[in-house]
């Protein structure tokens, strides 16, 4: 798969979201980062007027100061806030079906998600590592992120698995239970799958 250049969209903020931690598995943007073909994402405008930039970036293209802001604060919330020492660091940031979408604040990562396309259009593509900063919690911007994801990829069968107390959160994007709940780490977790959507999504 050819390398892609880390690239910056506009897109309209959601409603509120919170401190969201899933999986552990599990017109006109304006380009970020090195390279070409930067993805040509759409624009939106926020209620207020204001412009929320997504930054979509495969592993492979990220920056160092990058990568370094995404872990610091998945590790900041998943292992430090939330107390549970694992090994956040999976091998999985940097392969090249992994994609970064993530939104900043003052030059720091304010909200992030991953997805894990490693089977391609064959298999479901996993939503993980949803959270937002504690500053930036109540703001929307991880909802925007799913709407993002939606937005471009609704009419690939989705997969997460959701902390079980935001099962509720990710049934509003459409996401159903497929079992039990389990235990990952001391922490309760649902899994869920969003069916493909006709009409939505590349």
């Amino acid at each position: 798969r050819a390398a892609r250049a880390c690239s910056r969209a506009s897109a309209g903020e959601g409603t509120p979201g919170g401190v969201l931690t899933p999986s552990r598995v599990a017109a006109g943007g304006v380009a970020r980062g090195s390279g070409a073909g930067a993805i040509a994402l759409p624009a939106g405008v926020r209620e207020d007027g204001g412009m929320l930039n997504v930054i979509a970036c495969p592993g492979p293209d990220l920056s160092a100061a990058q990568l370094h802001g995404l872990l610091k604060l998945r590790v900041d919330v998943f292992v430090v806030e939330q107390e549970c020492p694992y090994p956040e660091v999976d091998g999985l940031d940097l392969e090249p079906s992994t994609t970064h979408v993530w939104v900043e604040r003052d030059g720091q990562v304010a909200s992030t998600l991953r997805l894990l396309d490693a089977d391609g259009e064959a298999g479901p593509l996993v939503i993980g590592r949803v959270v937002t900063a504690p500053d930036h919690r109540g703001t929307g911007l991880a909802a925007e992120l799913m709407g993002w994801v939606l937005e471009r990829y609704g009419r690939r069968a989705l997969e997460l698995e959701a902390q079980s107390h935001l099962a509720g959160w990710y049934e509003r994007f459409g996401f159903v239970r497929t079992g039990p709940d389990f235990d990952w780490d001391g922490i309760a977790h649902t899994p869920m799958e969003r069916r493909p959507s006709v009409g939505q999504g590349a």
